[in-house]
C-alpha cells in the first residue's frame, strides 16, 4: 500500500507528541513492506514557496517539508493557502498513494481531505487535538478549556485581540474556518480519535453524529517496559512527587508548585517535588523558581524518559490545563511503575483509570486535597501502582496493523473522484473580494489623508519660510542694535576722557542714555 501522512511539523525541527507518532508509525509502516512518505509543514518561510524532499534513513520513510510563504505560516487566519493547495495537489498526483492519512491541517492547508479527492484518493483522519473545532489548538479562554462552538461573540477578542478588524469580520472568517475543517471531516472516509473523551468532545463542538468519530488509542512513541520494582515503604519519609514534560503554563507546573504551598499551609508538608524539563520561556521558569522558594522542589532541567528510571518516586503530577486528548507522559508514568494524579478535564482522567486520582482541571486547592489524601493513606500508593495496566498504549507495530485495517476500509468505500467546483470556493471568495474592497476603501483613506498632510506640510513650510525671514529681519535689527549701543559707548568713552573734570556730567549723560534697572 502506498500511505501518504501530512502532519504540522516533523522532526528535527519539531520533536512534539504528534510529531514523534507519526515519525514512529511511518517507520512502522515502512518496515511492513508499504511505501511510505510524510508530507510536513515548516515554521520556516522562504520568498518563494516550495517542497524541499529529504529521502528517508534506514526506515525509507522520506519527508516533503512544505515551506510557506507567510513570516507565521499557522496564523489562525492563515490555514487556507492557495500555493500550498496548488503544490499539494500536485505531489499527490506525482506519488499517487492508495490513501491520505491527515494527522494536522496546520501550516499547510484547510482542504487536504478535498484535495486527495481530486485525484481519487481517500483519507483517514486522526484528530489529536482541537483544532478542527477552533484554530487555537487547545481552545483555552483565560485558562480554561472554551466548550462554546465556533464561532461565537467571544472568539474575536480571544483569537484575534490585536486584529485591527471589525469583530464581524474576524467572525466570517472564522465561519470559513468552521465551515472548510467540517466539510473535511464529512470528506474523510474515516475519522479517528485517540481516546472516547477527545471524540466525545470533538463530536459536540462541531455537531457531529458521536458514532462518526471511532476512537482508536495511539502507538506507544517509545517501546518501555513497565518497572517490575514496588516502591520503597514509605515510612516517615516525604511522598516525592514528579513532574516531566513540556514545562509550559498549558501543562500546569505552576499548579504543582501552588498546591505544595498549599499543603505545607495545611500544615500536611511532608511532600518534595522533582521536576524534569525546560521552561518554554525565561520569564515562565523564573515564575516556577520563585513559586517554589522555602519548598522541598528539585529543578532537573532537560531530560529524556530513561533518565527518569534511577529515580524512587512515588506520584507522577499531570496537571495539565488543556483538554489532553491522549498524553504519552501517561504512558511514560505507567512505564516506570507511577500513578498518576491528573487533572479531570480531557483523556487524562479516562486513561488513568483505578491507577490515578483526578482533580478539578486548573484548581490548585484542589490538587492539594488529591495530594493530602495520598499522604494522610500509608496504603494507598501502593494500592494505586498495583492498577497500572502492563501496557498503556499497543505498541507502535501492532497500532499500524490496526490502521492498516481502516485504510483498507477507506480503500472499499468507493469515494468517487470529487473536483473542485466553483461553488466549493464562492464564499472563501466574497470573503477575498470584501477583502479587497475594504482594503482599496482604506487605501482611498489613505490617500485622501496623505493628500491632505502633503498640504499641511506645504502650509507649514510656507510658515516655516516666513518665521526664517521674519528671524533674519530680526537679526539685522539685533545686529544693528549691537553696533549703536557699541557706537554709543564709544562716545561716552571719549566725553569721560575729555571732560575728566566733569565726571557728574559724562555719568548724567550715561544715565540718561542707559538708565539703570
Amino acid at each position: 500500500m502506498r500511505i501518504l501522512h501530512f502532519v504540522h511539523g516533523f522532526p528535527p525541527e519539531y520533536t512534539g507528541g504528534t510529531e514523534l507518532y507519526v515519525a514512529r508509525l511511518a517507520e512502522a509502516e515502512s518496515a511492513r513492506g508499504h511505501e511510505v512518505a510524510v508530507v510536513s509543514g515548516s515554521g520556516r518561510s522562504r520568498a518563494r514557496a516550495e517542497i524541499v524532499f529529504t529521502p528517508g534513513g534506514p526506515s525509507g520513510v522520506g519527508v516533503h517539508r512544505l515551506h510557506r510563504i507567510e513570516s507565521v505560516p499557522e496564523a489562525w487566519f492563515r490555514t487556507y493557502s492557495p500555493h500550498a493547495e496548488g503544490m499539494i495537489s500536485d505531489l499527490v498526483e506525482k506519488l499517487a498513494p492508495d490513501v491520505l492519512h491527515v494527522h494536522h491541517w496546520k501550516r499547510l492547508t484547510r482542504n487536504i481531505v478535498a484535495i486527495g479527492l481530486r485525484h481519487r484518493v481517500p483519507s483517514v483522519v486522526t484528530l489529536h487535538d482541537l483544532f478542527a473545532t477552533c484554530p487555537k489548538d487547545f481552545r483555552l479562554r483565560d485558562g480554561r478549556v472554551c466548550e462554546e462552538p465556533l464561532p461565537n461573540p467571544l472568539c474575536p477578542a480571544c483569537i484575534a485581540p490585536r486584529s485591527i478588524a471589525p469583530a464581524a469580520h474576524v467572525a466570517e472568517e472564522l465561519e470559513l474556518f468552521r465551515a472548510a475543517l467540517s466539510r473535511e471531516i464529512a470528506l474523510a472516509a474515516r475519522v479517528l480519535a485517540p481516546s472516547a473523551a477527545h471524540a466525545t468532545r470533538v463530536s459536540s463542538l462541531l455537531g457531529l453524529k458521536p458514532r462518526l468519530v471511532e476512537t482508536l488509542p495511539l502507538g506507544a512513541i517509545r517501546e518501555m517496559e513497565k518497572a517490575a520494582r514496588a516502591g520503597a515503604p514509605r515510612g516517615l519519609r516525604p511522598l516525592r512527587v514528579v513532574f516531566f514534560g513540556h514545562m509550559d503554563p498549558v501543562k500546569g507546573p505552576h499548579l504543582l508548585l501552588d498546591a505544595m504551598r498549599e499543603v505545607e499551609a495545611r500544615g500536611a508538608s511532608r511532600l518534595e517535588a522533582h521536576l524534569f524539563g525546560r521552561p518554554v520561556t525565561d520569564e515562565y521558569g523564573a515564575l516556577l523558581r520563585a513559586k517554589s522558594e522555602g519548598l522541598p522542589v528539585t529543578f532537573h532541567g532537560a531530560y529524556s524518559p530513561p533518565d527518569l528510571a534511577p529515580f524512587r518516586f512515588d506520584v507522577a503530577v499531570i496537571p495539565s490545563t488543556a483538554a489532553e486528548s491522549y498524553s504519552f507522559v501517561l504512558d511514560e508514568a505507567f512505564a516506570l511503575g507511577l500513578p498518576v494524579v491528573v487533572s479531570d478535564i480531557g483523556a487524562l482522567a479516562e486513561r488513568a483509570g483505578n491507577a490515578g486520582r483526578s482533580f478539578r482541571a486548573g484548581d490548585a486547592s484542589d490538587l492539594a486535597s488529591r495530594l493530602e489524601e495520598i499522604l494522610s493513606s500509608p496504603g494507598e500508593v501502593e494500592a494505586l501502582r498495583k492498577a497500572i495496566p502492563d501496557r498503556a498504549s499497543p505498541p507502535m507495530g501492532e497500532h499500524a496493523e490496526a490502521l492498516l485495517d481502516r485504510y483498507a476500509a477507506a480503500l472499499e468505500s468507493a469515494v468517487p473522484p470529487r473536483p473542485a467546483t466553483p461553488a466549493d470556493f464562492l464564499p472563501l471568495l466574497r470573503q477575498r473580494v470584501r477583502d479587497v474592497e475594504e482594503r482599496r476603501l482604506d487605501l482611498v483613506e489613505a490617500e485622501a489623508r496623505a493628500e491632505w498632510l502633503e498640504k499641511s506640510k506645504w502650509s507649514l513650510e510656507s510658515y516655516a519660510v516666513s518665521l526664517r525671514a521674519r528671524s533674519e529681519e530680526s537679526g539685522k535689527e539685533r545686529e544693528a542694535l549691537v553696533a549703536e549701543i557699541a557706537r554709543l559707548k564709544d562716545a561716552i568713552a571719549r566725553l569721560e576722557a575729555s571732560h575728566a573734570r566733569k565726571p557728574s556730567f559724562a555719568r548724567r549723560i550715561a544715565g540718561a542714555i542707559f538708565p539703570k534697572a
